[in-house]
């Protein structure tokens, strides 16, 4: 991992000159347009600024690092693998006086602003312990900038409640304050660090998982790490081609770009058998401090009978909840723009002693 365990006050540059910090009416004028009226608010005009690569990479990836919310997908290292032209990016800073308390990254398409479409997750990620009167003050900075810009639409996604490092409550309540639309809720599974040994996590499962662990073991499969991303690749071509008929978001080529500039946070384990032929995997991205994501899952179908994807979930589950003290998110339970509700998904993941989850996503559109 190459996040700072340390959670400290990210600051902008001291020799660069700030503004004074003021109060504005504008936030107050808006919210009183809403129909609320505001006891004990004194708002803030925070400094808004478009994400310039020269001024504030470095400031940008510490300020992820030690973030409530954000994750390895809004580092400028995993969006750097994108080739040039994917996409126009417009990412922003929120800034009270020298003080970084909010980014958000994000591309413009039209008159549209929002989350980088090929990432899982993104959103405004914030400070850890936002106040509620931060919170308001970001979003309405938002929303003036949109204005500014002319943009019609803001859409955002965020990581999912369970994954996130620290409660980013305050941020969900002063979007649905200042009208946006919480119009797409994606069920997802997590397992937490709450297990202390194999015997205590096995205790949790359902039944089933138990005995098909028990009969994956009597096959003698073993789960370890692998560096064959292109045999994992060839049996998750072809699971989403049969199943789904979609390609993976990601070609075998971008994840090794991937692999390059995010090293050590992008791992793959593969279920194997006694003649060292893979049967199941997983790639698993590290996305955060103590956050991690299974970003593809695959299986030949042909063994399925044996149990490999059980076998590898409950290792999966002893490696990063048991034995490093991770967060582990399965991913979501939708398919085709989640559209498809895969209720047989559902049931499976939640055999492991997971929790449910909620990755939300955003909209607002202007003139409401």
């Amino acid at each position: 991992m190459l996040y700072n365990e340390s959670v400290q006050r990210v600051s902008l540059d001291r020799d660069r000159e700030v503004p004074r910090r003021r109060k504005g009416a504008a936030s107050t004028e808006r919210l009183q347009t809403l129909g609320y009226r505001l006891v004990g608010y004194e708002p803030v005009s925070l400094r808004v600024e478009r994400y310039n690569d020269n001024a504030h990479r470095d400031l940008w990836e510490r300020f992820i690092a030690t973030s409530a919310n954000g994750n390895l997908f809004q580092t400028r290292r995993f969006l750097e693998y994108h080739p040039a032209g994917r996409f126009q990016d417009h990412s922003i800073l929120f800034c009270r006086d020298a003080e970084l308390i909010a980014v958000a990254a994000g591309e413009v398409t039209n008159s549209a602003w929002s989350s980088h479409r090929f990432t899982s997750h993104g959103g405004i990620a914030v400070k850890s312990q936002l106040s509620a009167t931060e919170a308001l003050d970001i979003v309405h900075a938002l929303i003036s900038y949109a204005s500014e810009h002319q943009w019609q639409k803001l859409f955002m996604r965020y990581v999912p409640d369970l994954l996130a490092e620290d409660s980013f409550t305050t941020l969900v309540w002063a979007l649905s304050i200042f009208g946006f639309a919480e119009d797409s809720r994606e069920l997802t599974w997590c397992v937490m660090p709450a297990f202390c040994s194999e015997e205590e996590m096995l205790n949790a499962y359902h039944d089933s998982a138990r005995r098909a662990i028990k009969r994956a073991q009597n096959e003698n499969l073993v789960v370890r790490e692998t560096s064959d991303f292109a045999g994992f690749w060839r049996l998750l071509t072809d699971n989403l081609k049969a199943r789904f008929a979609v390609a993976p978001t990601h070609s075998l080529g971008e994840i090794a770009r991937l692999r390059a500039l995010c090293p050590g946070e992008i791992r793959l384990h593969g279920v194997y058998n006694q003649q060292q032929r893979m049967l199941a995997g997983s790639l698993i991205f590290d996305v955060s401090r103590n956050g991690s994501h299974c970003f593809y899952f695959a299986q030949d179908y042909d063994f399925q009978d044996r149990r490999p994807m059980t076998l590898l979930m409950h290792r999966l589950n002893i490696e990063y909840t048991v034995q490093h003290r991770r967060k582990l998110n399965y991913g979501v339970i939708t398919a085709h723009g989640a559209s498809e509700l895969n209720l047989g998904l559902s049931r499976f993941k939640s055999q492991f002693g997971a929790l449910p989850a909620i990755r939300r996503r955003f909209t607002w559109e202007g003139g409401r």
